[in-house]
């Protein structure tokens, strides 16, 4: 359940802005390189810009969205930050499988002037082809809490984003107020997906980009093939060593039944057991991977 935050400021109050610098064209990318390779109090560390510039490196792709920005207040968006951390966790994800988001839930955040990416990445931080925006015009509040990042909408819904970078919080938290949240009447009102190939914005359930015509793993086929197929949904979705790691239990799982069924004529008491226990294990386990599955492909994936 995400953390409530402080409300707003009220709409009287005028926050003071952020002040920007001159865009410089790092790695084919506009940087704000004052904001971007400074610390919390505005001063350039040299261990901030390394740090920062490795990340760019894992950003190639970023470059492309940022280049389109007629519907935005600038020209051209600048890079003022990039940071780690985790997209929303689910209770699922929360709870039973908390241990498995370390390697599966991880993102990039690249915070800009007017707008927010957030990056779905392996363990490593690189590219699955998936990315969302978050604008800040559709927000009330963004804020850290603790060491995660609350988002509120002006539609009343909020998201966290929990484990966010301890090299950035810092920094982060003081760059907080001073983006222009809440500036402008909704338009989105949410987390928005958007088409890694054309930077067309999508629905939430799309299949299919109706500009590009870029197909995505589709949220049904994901459920169906985790119920079906041994690892099948995990599979589907990209999630190889989760999905080898499903592959094994349900194999063994299902040793476990036919040793059962085996034993029936000879000790019927166990075998009863064991048969109950493992139908029992294998419905849990189905039931995760069928839920689950379908909260990853979510994340629009590509085909």
């Amino acid at each position: 359940m995400p953390k409530p935050v402080a409300p707003p400021p009220a709409e009287t109050e005028k926050s003071p802005a952020l002040k920007l610098g001159a865009a410089v064209s790092i790695f084919g990318k506009p940087v704000d390189r004052d904001i971007c390779f400074s610390n919390a109090k505005g001063v350039y560390k040299s261990r901030i810009e390394r740090r920062q510039r490795a990340m760019l490196v894992k950003t190639p792709f970023i470059a492309t969205f940022l280049k389109d920005a007629r519907s935005l207040a600038t020209s051209r968006e600048r890079i003022l930050l990039i940071t780690t951390g985790y997209g929303p966790l689910s209770h699922l994800e929360r709870t039973v499988l908390r241990p498995v988001t370390v390697f599966i839930r991880r993102a990039l955040f690249i915070f800009t002037e007017n707008r927010f990416f957030i990056v779905p990445t392996t363990f490593r931080h690189r590219y699955r082809h998936s990315i969302a925006e978050i604008r800040y015009s559709d927000c009330t509040a963004i804020q850290l809490a603790g060491r995660s990042l609350i988002v509120v909408f002006k539609r009343g819904t909020q998201l966290e984003f929990p484990f966010i970078g301890g090299r950035e919080r810092r920094k982060l938290g003081t760059m907080l107020p001073l983006l222009p949240v809440g500036g402008y009447a909704a338009k989105h009102g949410g987390m928005r997906p958007l088409c890694p190939e054309c930077t067309n914005p999508l629905s939430d359930t799309a299949t299919v980009c109706s500009s590009c015509k870029l197909e995505f793993k589709s949220v049904a086929t994901a459920g169906r093939m985790a119920l079906f197929l041994p690892g099948g949904g995990y599979f589907y979705t990209s999630n190889i060593p989760l999905a080898v790691a499903c592959t094994l239990i349900e194999a063994a799982l299902i040793t476990g039944m036919i040793i059962g069924v085996l034993r029936l004529a000879t000790a019927p008491v166990v075998a009863t057991l064991i048969l109950a226990g493992t139908i029992l294990a294998m419905a849990g386990v189905k039931a995760i991977a069928f839920f689950h599955a379908r909260q990853l492909a979510r994340d629009i994936i590509p085909q």
